[in-house]
């Protein structure tokens, strides 16, 4: 049997579902964010921080499929890139039709944030396989807001019900992997997603969501993209929620470790 994963990841694609979900907003937003200053930032942290994250995983057989818009090219092509790498301008149509598998897993990693070493491995050893199409969800995570020295560990464990995760992943049978299926069932509000009876979920601390001054992604919507009251706020909801915050640095290079980070690069940030 033959098994296929993905890690799919979003650069600078204009997304269907937050621009019916916001309307003008996030389309006026979306032309605004995306000039080359941004796309070259974005693409130095992926590289110095979410690439060395993928590069660690002690599961290494898996694709790196970077969604990017056209206008990012000529951006893009001056940047030497791994081969497991391949930059999709169609949202992966093409690319979707050259698989040939028995089984596709799709994991969702924003551009921007971590993986765990072990997420890939775990992940393709608790695949459901079945004749539809089935979801993995990602419980427990850490949010860093990268700016602040602040770790904040989130438990949802209302995810899969009415919750939110930044990590799913879809498994496709072949008879379900299809352009017109894959469209409808990936690109979708992150709720839709998220909230669906029946999916798998684990607690597992195996992503690390980065919260950084510019907006984590094009999807931020408040007026100051910096917010300089982040911290304030993340704080109060997680007193409310019951969520731990960690301010101890040597616990931060800790955790970091598992998610191919070093003591000497987490001490390079500007705060």
């Amino acid at each position: 049997m033959k098994i296929t994963s993905i890690v799919n990841i979003s650069l600078d694609i204009f997304c269907p579902q937050h621009a019916k979900r916001h309307g003008k907003k996030y389309t006026e937003l979306y032309k605004n964010i995306h000039s080359e200053e941004w796309i070259r930032n974005r693409i130095e942290f992926f590289r110095q921080w979410t690439l060395k994250s993928l590069n660690n995983q002690s599961f290494q057989d898996f694709q790196v499929w970077m969604l990017c818009s056209a206008k990012s090219k000529p951006i893009i092509d001056s940047y030497d890139w791994d081969e497991n790498i391949t930059h999709c301008y169609d949202y992966g149509e093409a690319r979707s039709k050259t698989i040939d598998a028995d089984y596709i897993t799709m994991t969702n990693l924003d551009s921007d944030d971590l993986f765990h070493r072990d997420i890939m491995r775990k992940i393709r050893e608790n695949l459901i396989l079945s004749d539809k199409v089935e979801r993995i969800l990602t419980t427990d995570y850490y949010r860093w807001l990268f700016h602040h020295n602040c770790f904040i560990h989130v438990v949802d464990p209302l995810v899969g019900k009415s919750g939110w995760t930044p990590c799913w992943t879809l498994i496709f049978p072949r008879d379900e992997w299809n352009w017109p299926n894959i469209k409808k069932l990936w690109f979708v509000y992150n709720p839709q997603i998220c909230q669906v009876p029946g999916a798998k979920t684990f607690a597992s601390d195996l992503v690390c969501q980065i919260r950084i001054k510019e907006g984590s992604h094009c999807t931020m919507l408040k007026e100051d993209p910096l917010h300089e009251n982040r911290l304030t706020e993340e704080l109060t909801h997680a007193e409310m929620l019951g969520r731990k915050a960690i301010f101890s640095s040597d616990e931060h290079i800790k955790i970091l470790e598992d998610f191919g980070i070093s003591k000497i690069q987490y001490q390079k940030v500007e705060r």
